[in-house]
């Protein structure tokens, strides 16, 4: 029996993120720093774009913005919990202007994010944050092709 090594990072797809924001400066700028650091991005600009972009592509990875339209980002995340067709092993990040109070972030995280921050934020730290969270996506599913 031959075992075969994992795929290096070179040889794995692509990482997709569908980035949903009705126009925030700050979700431009990560969207730009992740485009930089090889992520392929996907826009969205309402709550029924994110859910189709994420229905059609089942992205690594999914950004929010805290405005989109008129529909409170917290429904947002419950509203992409709650398709058949998502993987809650997709780790979601929810992104806003400025500072974000505790009592914020904890609905956000009872929502389903998996993460709730503030921007400007540091670069490096969100870049890293993300990358281990999209490492455990696709660890999940190599896990589940394996069937382990």
């Amino acid at each position: 029996m031959t075992m075969s090594l994992p795929p290096t990072h070179s040889e794995q797809a692509a990482t997709l993120a569908v980035v949903a924001d009705a126009g925030d400066w700050s979700l431009r700028a990560v969207a730009a720093l992740l485009a930089a650091d090889g992520v392929e991005i996907l826009s969205a600009a309402t709550p029924a774009q994110l859910l189709d972009q994420v229905e059609r592509s089942h992205p690594h990875l999914v950004v929010l913005g805290t405005h989109l339209g008129t529909t409170p980002v917290e429904e947002v995340l419950r509203l992409l919990r709650d398709m058949a067709s998502f993987d809650r092993a997709t780790p979601v990040l929810v992104a806003s202007a400025g500072m974000v109070g505790e009592e914020e972030r904890i609905r956000h995280l009872r929502a389903g994010a998996w993460e709730s921050v503030g921007l400007p934020a540091s670069a490096e730290e969100l870049l890293l944050r993300i990358r281990r969270y999209v490492e455990a996506r696709r660890s999940s599913d190599t896990a589940r092709t394996q069937r382990l």
